[in-house]
């Protein structure tokens, strides 16, 4: 009897891996005769001034080494070709003949799957923004038209995007643009920094997820660039059960700066063709897709089929609006204009947070666990969840 293949699978931890393995991906590992093995994310969860986010190099080393037996890792978008700009060769397989039923073509890469797709949004608290005033990026700044402090991510990535379009100028034009020169690449990102940097004294900078959600609902920031789920999350707090007309806190769809994160699979473990099979089951199976949608709905994201939808009208709006589903987002973030750049912008961006004060050696510190979801709000969004 051949021994059953066992695969090895990295998250983000805590419950959104949790309920990752257990409503989406051991469903399709059963149907493919796999065991899991639930691992945490050793090289997530430490946040350093280098990079001002997760700490991939573990991972890319691991890789180099041989010392890695990850078979299936879920990353940022700009992790999947940051690797090759460092100068590491064959980090992740590659399927070219890789097929996912339902999954838009622009989202589809040979290097990685799509995991979750969400967006930056521009939200506002309902009574600190002028009445029928629906602002957008180029109102950001604008503080005679909405006076209030600006919650802002101290992250690179998006937020040179946000200062950008707060100008009015066409970040795929500008910034994109794959025939740009680095200089002028760095042009337009000292420009936004400088953006930014005029702006500094009506910024509340966030650094997770939670902290943006808590500065809108607790009224230190009148608008804040964040992400969709975090809308959600507010007003699942703020005002549970409310029209979209009365949500307290408000968005504006049009701005909506959608991202995604992947599934890679490192070289070098012996299972990759089995890994790749997971992930086509995933994206494939019927039984899988309805554990994806309840999945997307407890950790407020898009898997992004046609085959994953939300029968709840209120989880529908606040979290398609966030994905390819949105039909007047502005903007899809490059992936691999970030995995090409993002080194070095990550240099010049800790370098000016040093000398404007907003960081220090020990800005970053290791990730403490969110709390907890209450087990009747977990029923609640398991209802949300559908695959039709």
């Amino acid at each position: 009897m051949s021994k059953k293949v066992v695969l090895n699978v990295v998250s983000f931890g805590f419950e959104y891996q949790q309920d990752l393995v257990k409503y989406w991906v051991k469903p399709a590992a059963e149907k493919c005769g796999f065991d899991l093995v639930e691992h945490p994310p050793d090289f997530a969860g430490v946040r350093t001034p280098e990079f001002a986010g997760y700490n991939w190099h573990n991972l890319y080393e691991k890789i180099k080494t041989g010392e890695n037996d990850w078979d299936l890792v879920q990353v940022e978008d700009h992790t999947v070709y940051w690797p090759e700009a460092l100068g590491y060769k064959n980090t992740f397989a590659s399927f070219p003949n890789r097929i996912l039923n339902g999954v838009p073509a622009y989202l589809q890469d040979p290097k990685a799957v799509p995991a979750a797709q969400g967006g930056y949004i521009l939200g506002w608290h309902r009574d600190k923004v002028p009445a029928g005033v629906v602002p957008t990026w180029t109102d950001f700044f604008d503080f005679d038209k909405i006076p209030g402090k600006r919650g802002v991510r101290d992250f690179p990535p998006q937020t040179i995007e946000l200062a950008l379009l707060s100008m009015g100028r066409d970040v795929k034009e500008v910034f994109y643009n794959e025939n740009l020169s680095r200089d002028e690449i760095e042009e337009q990102v000292r420009d936004a920094i400088h953006a930014l940097e005029k702006n500094y004294d009506h910024i509340e900078w966030w650094h997770g997820g939670l902290s943006s959600e808590r500065q809108l609902v607790e009224g230190h920031v009148v608008m804040s660039s964040l992400w969709n789920r975090r809308i959600m999350t507010a007003n699942i707090a703020l005002c549970p059960g409310a029209a979209p007309e009365d949500l307290i806190i408000q968005s504006n769809p049009k701005t909506a700066i959608t991202i995604c994160d992947y599934f890679v699979i490192p070289t070098g473990t012996g299972h990759e063709e089995a890994a790749n099979t997971l992930l086509e089951c995933m994206y494939n199976d019927e039984d899988a897709l309805k554990g994806a949608a309840i999945w997307s709905t407890l950790q407020q994201n898009v898997v992004p089929s046609q085959k994953v939808t939300f029968k709840d009208e209120f989880a529908k709006q606040q979290l398609e609006m966030g994905s390819w589903k949105n039909p007047d987002a502005l903007l899809y973030a490059d992936t691999r204009f970030w995995g090409k750049h993002f080194g070095w912008i990550a240099e010049i961006w800790k370098d000016w947070r040093i000398k404007s004060g907003g960081l220090s050696a020990d800005a970053f510190v290791a990730s403490k666990p969110p709390p907890p979801r209450a087990e009747n709000e977990r029923e609640m969004l398991i209802k949300k969840g559908s695959s039709d």
